[in-house]
């Protein structure tokens, strides 16, 4: 009989319950305070006035536009295809941002269908559709300008921007008188 042992006792097996509620406990406390410092950040931040850290300063659509015009005319492109293109890219950038409207996804009708249903003045609509139409042929078409063509559709394009800002001012000295009379 020497080979039958006695029973061994039971052998504690994974988490002791004491540690996980300790744990369980330090995690509550953690998140309580991770929430109380974000709320405490956030209040102090809604008191100060102006831009908060790391927030930025959206640049209006008429500077981007005007910048970007600048750096186009900078280096006209050997491609008159891809100048014509970034060229109509900028516009109807300028104009979504503008009227906040989708201008950058739509075809020439499209854009000036959506903008005869602005306030902006019928006869700038007229220009903008003119412009669009006539460089549609050196975007899409077999057609080359030449680099003096280019030069002015690129000052047009200028000119037509800051009609649009002028229209606008404009509009809002409008608004502004109607507001102020009885």
């Amino acid at each position: 009989m020497q080979d039958i042992h006695d029973i061994h006792p039971p052998v504690m097996v994974g988490i002791p319950s004491d540690l996980i509620r300790m744990l369980a406990l330090a995690a509550a406390v953690l998140a309580i305070a991770a929430l109380l410092f974000l709320l405490v950040r956030r209040y102090i931040r809604s008191r100060k006035p102006g831009v908060l850290e790391g927030e930025a300063v959206p640049v209006p659509p008429f500077e981007t536009a005007i910048k970007a015009l600048d750096r186009l005319g900078v280096t006209l492109p050997v491609n008159p295809k891809a100048f014509y293109f970034d060229l109509s890219a900028l516009f109807k950038a300028y104009i979504g941002g503008t009227f906040q409207i989708h201008a950058s996804q739509m075809t020439t009708r499209e854009l000036v269908k959506a903008l005869r249903h602005t306030d902006m003045d019928r006869d700038l609509v007229t220009r903008i559709s003119r412009f669009q139409s006539l460089s549609d042929p050196f975007r899409y078409a077999p057609v080359t300008p030449d680099p003096a063509r280019m030069t002015a559709d690129l000052d047009q394009v200028r000119q037509l921007i800051r009609a649009v800002e002028k229209d606008r001012a404009s509009d809002a000295t409008e608004a502004g008188e109607q507001e102020a009379a009885p």
